[in-house]
């Protein structure tokens, strides 16, 4: 799944980091974006999408999508999410 998912993002002009919770380097880097609205890992369900603004120095998270879906409902969730973000509000400034 992550292989469609990573290219309706691309399409979308994401990017898609595919992160295995079984990888503690990859994990470690990640980490604070994943547990930004979870208090234990446990609660992670799997797959979770999450978007999260990267620019300047802090970061912002605008939203989670959590479980497997087809691709066309990945990407309409996806794009809703977009809509209702401030992301896209602040992209619009830039």
């Amino acid at each position: 799944m992550a292989g469609f998912d990573a290219a309706v993002a691309a399409e979308l002009g994401f990017s898609f980091v595919d992160i295995d919770m079984k990888n503690i380097e990859s994990y470690r880097v990640y980490r604070k974006y994943l547990l930004y609205h979870r208090s234990a890992r446990k609660e992670i369900a799997l797959p979770t999408y999450i978007l999260v603004d990267l620019r300047g120095d802090n970061f912002a998270v605008h939203g989670e999508l959590t479980g497997s879906m087809s691709r066309r409902r990945f990407r309409v969730s996806l794009e809703g999410m977009l809509q209702q973000s401030e992301f896209a509000r602040s992209a619009e400034d830039a």
